[in-house]
């Protein structure tokens, strides 16, 4: 195992960008999901010339919500896998086996198989490696967290970008007219080849990324400060420890401020509620910011500013600070569910995304019976929509800085209405084809930017990143239908 924990004065220059350069490079493993419905009539043509069950594009689109829910649950639990074997060593197994799947993917006959395989355990496979290179990177720049969040994030749209003409020209080297896919084993045939070229290319991007990804940042810690955050935090003797309160819940609330301040970081916000303890004191000791609130937010003194202090005249001790922290969190994990704005959110996320998830789906299909395209130019559709995905994502991350999220939201259910009501009748020619799908994956990009920071702000620093993942699998659930 790569051993992790060894301490230094400070990281080169040439680390600090292998420690951003690789989880981009890894995203563009995550990002691999947005290419299954460019090749699902590749392969839903190639298991029914296997099978005599009759196989549909409609069937083989399952793997995708089976893919989504399997990644949310283990990307919640591999925060505490990798808390056992270290963060390095997960972000190499995890798409080292991604590569392996897609080659055991190849192999596949049948639908039960394909799901089980390029659903099931693509799922795992990315969901445990859907933190950690990221976790990795932000030890590395602890004060600038929304800029490097932004640029890897943005490469998991670029994936499509890469992948869509790539597969096409693999499977389909001819440019056969894709509504007679079916009738072409000159085509389908080729879908092994696919998913081993696939195996090939996951394979080498995550040998030169993982291996390549430095271990977390440690900075070592200097004379004044050789005792634990907690010690340092609540001495004895102090308010804190004669109060017996529970100092992360101040460390907690401070970081939230900072995924706050970076409404792109949905990864971020899904972190925050699962870290242990100690996890969260490391984090700190990388933000001397964040030290010296909770510092004062310890000590009986005067606090000019702190996120949950909204009036800046008031002079609060650290129980006063505790117990309005508590009135502004969410009481319970239990409370959260039960409350009608979650199932507000639920609804208001499920009715802005069905048009999208739809659209995403059966987009390769669709757009052919309203004007003739080239499967080739299917695939630039493909590029154009991840592209966008990852724009609007920067973009909306942008606009909520000044922009309250009720009316991004609003803008995005609009553009999602009028869409789904007139795509059918307008989207009659290539360029607007074009206009459809920048908007369609531009909604997705706008979703995975709104729906965290939303969650943040409802239920609270502690619950709101927990809420996150459940409303998230009820966004899977929905491409099911």
């Amino acid at each position: 195992m790569y051993p992790e924990g060894k301490k230094t004065k400070g990281p080169h220059i040439l680390t600090k960008i292998r420690a951003i350069v690789c989880p981009m490079l890894v995203n563009l493993c995550i990002g691999s999901y947005y290419c299954f419905s460019n090749i699902n009539p590749y392969v839903a043509a190639y298991l029914n010339s296997k099978s005599e069950d009759g196989v549909l594009e409609t069937d083989t689109l399952l793997v995708m919500p089976v893919w989504l829910v399997t990644q949310s649950v283990f990307a919640i639990l591999s925060v505490r896998i990798a808390d056992k074997i270290g963060y390095w060593t997960l972000n190499l197994c995890a798409f080292m086996a991604f590569a392996l799947v897609n080659l055991l993917a190849s192999y596949t006959t049948t639908l039960l198989q394909l799901v089980l395989v390029y659903g099931f355990l693509t799922g795992i496979a990315i969901g445990c490696g859907y933190l950690p290179a990221l976790f990795i990177s932000w030890t590395y720049f602890p004060n600038k967290k929304s800029v490097v969040t932004g640029a890897i994030l943005f490469c998991a749209g670029v994936s499509g970008v890469i992948l869509g003409p790539v597969t096409t020209y693999i499977a389909n080297p001819n440019n056969i007219d894709i509504k007679k896919i079916r009738e072409s084993p000159e085509v389908y045939d080729n879908v092994p080849k696919l998913f081993r070229f696939l195996a090939i290319y996951f394979g080498t991007i995550a040998a030169v990324s993982c291996l390549l990804q430095p271990l977390p940042y440690k900075p070592e810690e200097d004379e004044n400060n050789n005792s634990t955050l907690r010690q340092i935090l609540a001495p004895k003797g102090s308010l804190a420890e004669a109060a017996g309160t529970d100092v992360t819940k101040v460390i907690r609330l401070e970081l939230a401020k900072e995924v706050q301040a970076n409404p792109q970081g949905d990864e971020a916000a899904l972190v925050l509620g699962q870290l242990t303890d100690k996890k969260v004191e490391e984090l700190v000791r990388d933000n001397e910011n964040i030290k010296s609130m909770v510092r004062l937010a310890t000590q009986q003194i005067k606090i000019p500013e702190m996120s949950v202090i909204k009036k800046a005249e008031e002079h609060k001790t650290v129980l006063e600070v505790i117990q309005e922290i508590e009135v502004n969190e969410c009481p319970s994990m239990k409370a959260a569910l039960l409350s009608s704005s979650f199932w507000h959110l639920c609804i208001m996320a499920y009715l802005c995304s069905m048009y999208n998830y739809f659209l995403n789906a059966v987009w390769k299909k669709f757009f052919p019976t309203l004007f003739d395209v080239k499967d080739s130019d299917m695939a630039l559709l493909l590029s154009i929509g991840a592209f966008s995905n990852s724009i609007f994502r920067l973009f909306v991350g942008l606009l909520l800085v000044k922009v309250p999220f009720k009316y991004i939201f609003l803008a995005n259910a609009f553009t999602a209405t009028v869409s789904s009501w007139t795509v059918n009748h307008l989207a009659t020619s290539y360029p607007i084809g074009i206009i459809y799908i920048i908007f369609e994956f531009g909604g997705f990009g706008t979703n995975s930017t709104l729906l965290p920071n939303i969650c943040l702000k409802v239920f609270g620093a502690s619950y709101g990143p927990r809420i996150y993942p459940c409303v998230y699998l009820m966004l899977d659930r929905k491409s099911v239908v």
